[in-house]
């Protein structure tokens, strides 16, 4: 089994602390290092690159420090290294900004170890990762936009812009229609079905179906 190597840039020391103390017993996850000073993440990173960076939004006086410095890692050193952004903060702006700036994941500071490893274990699969209660607030804002820009109230999946053929494909698949099943009642290749589901799976940040149907539930997106 592949280690994954992590590393946590905060420059509170009793965070990191806590991280590594989360990982110390982790089978398959190595806690690298913890880096305090903003100055030095350029440097750091480049001599010892992990596969996982926790990256805290704001650093100093700087309210967003971190979503500046997820972009320039992202654009200037190491494109695919992942990046959960870790927030105190739960505002809307904020979430999509981080999203903006090329973050794989994003979680408050206040979730617990589960939580945390499963945003780790998503992004190294090459899927986002939000937790939950981020996903709760951008739900609950996309509701409240300005008709303009609101999401339908018919229609909440677009907060996650999940396209109204994949929700089609989501209501099939809920009840454990198979891909031939599911392709047959909405006259679509069963390829067609599978690129859908793995869409929904990124766009979930989950890893299968029953993951899936879960989240769905979770989000009331689907009885």
């Amino acid at each position: 089994m592949k280690v994954i190597k992590v590393v946590s840039i905060d420059d509170h020391q009793s965070f990191s602390d806590g991280l590594k103390a989360i990982f110390e017993n982790e089978p398959g996850i190595q806690f690298l290092y913890a880096i305090n000073n903003i100055n030095e993440v350029v440097h750091t990173l480049k001599q010892n690159p992990p596969d996982v960076v926790l990256l805290d939004i704001k650093m100093g006086h700087d309210e967003r420090a971190g979503i500046k410095l997820c972009e320039s890692i992202k654009t200037e050193l190491i494109e695919s290294l992942k990046i959960v952004m870790l927030s105190q903060y739960d505002e809307v702006a904020i979430f999509k900004a981080a999203r903006k700036a090329g973050a794989d994941g994003h979680l408050l500071k206040t979730s617990g170890k589960d939580e945390i490893m499963k945003a780790i274990q998503a992004v190294v699969n090459q899927e986002k990762y939000f937790g939950q209660n981020v996903t709760k607030i951008i739900v609950e804002d996309s509701l409240n936009e300005t008709p303009q820009q609101s999401v339908p109230a018919d229609k909440p999946y677009k907060a996650f812009e999940i396209t109204d053929r994949e929700f089609e494909v989501l209501n099939e698949i809920k009840d454990g229609k198979t891909n031939g099943e599911t392709a047959k009642a909405l006259y679509i290749a069963e390829s067609t079905v599978k690129s859908h589901i793995q869409s929904l799976l990124s766009k979930a940040g989950v890893k299968n179906r029953t993951e899936l149907i879960n989240w769905a539930r979770d989000q009331k997106l689907i009885p």
